[in-house]
């Protein structure tokens, strides 16, 4: 053992390893060591023997942690939390007192006033410590009286909504003094809730009246479902008018991704493993851009891509005008639904062609109008070549989008891989085995990845830098496809533990070479890369 530290310094110092890393570690690597796995693991089990030390003290971030709003953190170290509806809920009525106890105004007027200013608290302090009455104005409150006022008892009041008159024990009103019957109250409250999340900027019943309606008069009105809907509705806008969360796109998964930094480009959902654009809420699609993406999508779902086909592959009959498509190499066309005979070639009547034109099978005739039927044809060439591009980069994204849902289901199955192979060995533990799920969730991140470099690809211009893509693209994809191959064709008795590990990390490696050669992170060219 005491040559091993000497050639490695393994276990000092903060070059201590983790169990999984120790686990990874192929063959090949242990013998450079000079040293064995169960050393490796004796010594780390000795480690955790010794004294006690006293950790430093680490701040666990969430939403409303002053250190993610004080210092904006990187991507590398960026941690995003994934949060519960329960939660949500919590950390939204945190953020509220927090304003409240700052700015001294009532908890339900700071609800409105942070709405008002889509969440953001530094942005409604600094404009409320400028000038307090503007932003009281633009929320259409009054801080200062954030009651339910209730008539005079033994007083009668008509209300201006039924006509009826009541006493005063059953007219309310807000701090605006325009009151109404409770009946009719609730009414409106009612209506405002079931006509969706505007029910949030709902305003009084009295005609012309801007003062929004309070949380507490919902509360105190409506039926418990109602106010249930309503309370959904306040945490749907926590969430959709906060530019640092998003909504996990998975249907049904029902959380909530909150991240410190706007400009992510993915972040992944702790519940259902879901990755996504933090900006778009698509699917994860690095290396291509929101705006790439969003016109491929169009251009995928664009009628106008059979118009391209249809010009490119097909000419209208010159007697009927019905499209054609030229399914031979023959010149002799017959429109099939006005029998017309015609050459494709030169679109005349083929009645006009014999030996004297080149033969039957050859047009060579020459007419003025040659140069502009030569126009039309370069037209449809230019549009044949497009589609052929189209094509190229469509065909192997949708394959990608076929390979990643079948290895999606390998997932699936992995951990009955796992079991079995641990059965076969009664030496071996689950963490011996956690390598396959490692190289199986790599295998779908780099297919994901590949997937979009076809469309970052196609919108790409021809130079330098896109021979130096599509060099990192290609050997993304053999490593892949040499990962994938090994976890589906390979029987599990015969799975060689180094060899995936090692193509595991061979794709991860290349997949970060790919994405740091396409976000400008990487100065490697292509000989220095391997």
């Amino acid at each position: 053992m005491s040559n091993m530290n000497d050639d490695i310094d393994i276990m000092d110092g903060d070059t201590t390893l983790t169990r999984e890393e120790i686990e990874l570690l192929t063959e090949e690597e242990l013998q450079e060591m000079g040293v064995t796995r169960e050393e490796l693991l004796a010594q780390l089990e000795e480690g955790k023997d010794e004294p006690f030390q006293e950790e430093e003290e680490v701040e666990i971030l969430t939403p409303t942690s002053p250190a993610l709003e004080e210092n904006p953190i990187t991507m590398k170290e960026i941690q995003f939390i994934t949060l519960d509806p329960d939660q949500l809920i919590q950390q939204q009525q945190e953020l509220v007192n927090e304003v409240s106890n700052v700015l001294g105004v009532p908890v339900g007027a700071c609800g409105i006033l942070l709405r008002s200013y889509d969440w953001n608290k530094e942005k409604l302090w600094n404009d409320f410590f400028e000038n307090k009455e503007r932003v009281i104005k633009k929320a259409n409150i009054n801080v200062n009286d954030f009651k339910i006022y209730q008539g005079v008892p033994g007083k009668e009041y008509e209300c201006s909504v039924c006509f009826d008159t009541y006493d005063g024990s059953n007219m309310l009103a807000m701090a605006c003094k325009h009151y109404f019957c409770q009946d009719c109250w609730r009414q409106h409250l009612i209506t405002a809730i079931n006509n969706g999340n505007a029910c949030l900027t709902a305003s009084c019943l009295e005609r012309g009246c801007t003062t929004l309606i309070i949380e507490a008069l919902v509360k105190e009105l409506v039926p418990p479902e109602s106010y249930k809907i309503y309370s959904k509705y306040l945490v749907r806008s926590f969430v959709e008018d906060n530019p640092r969360i998003k909504w996990c796109p998975t249907p049904n998964c029902g959380r909530a991704v909150f991240c410190p930094e706007t400009t992510v480009d993915a972040v992944q959902c702790g519940h259902c493993n879901q990755k996504f654009c933090f900006k778009c809420s698509c699917e994860a699609h690095v290396p291509a851009t929101c705006a790439q993406l969003k016109a491929w999508k169009k251009k995928e779902q664009d009628e106008s891509e059979t118009a391209t086909w249809l010009t490119a592959n097909t000419k209208d009959c010159p007697k009927c005008n019905r499209s054609i498509e030229k399914n031979g190499g023959c010149n002799h066309m017959t429109c099939s639904q006005c029998k017309h005979e015609f050459c494709w070639v030169c679109m005349d009547d083929w009645s006009t062609h014999g030996s004297e034109t080149g033969g039957y099978y050859k047009c060579n005739k020459y007419k003025p109008e040659d140069l502009k039927k030569k126009l039309h044809e370069d037209e449809r060439e230019s549009a044949r070549a497009a589609l052929e591009k189209y094509m190229h980069y469509f065909t192997r994204y949708a394959n990608h989008d076929k390979s990643q849902k079948f290895e999606r289901q390998l997932r699936e199955k992995t951990e009955e891989k796992m079991r079995e192979l641990t059965q076969m060995n009664k030496y071996s533990s689950w963490v011996d085995v956690e390598y396959i799920q490692k190289a199986v969730n790599t295998l779908i991140e780099c297919r994901g990845n590949l997937k979009y470099t076809y469309v970052y690809g196609y919108y790409l211009e021809e130079g330098q830098e896109k021979n130096l893509f599509e060099y990192l693209q290609e050997d993304l994809e053999r490593v892949t496809e040499k990962l994938s191959d090994i976890l589906e064709n390979t029987p599990v008795d015969r799975f060689n533990r180094d060899e995936i590990i090692s193509t595991t990390r061979s794709a991860e490696t290349r997949l970060k070479h790919l994405i740091e050669g396409v976000t400008g992170g990487s100065k490697l060219t292509a000989t220095e890369m391997f």
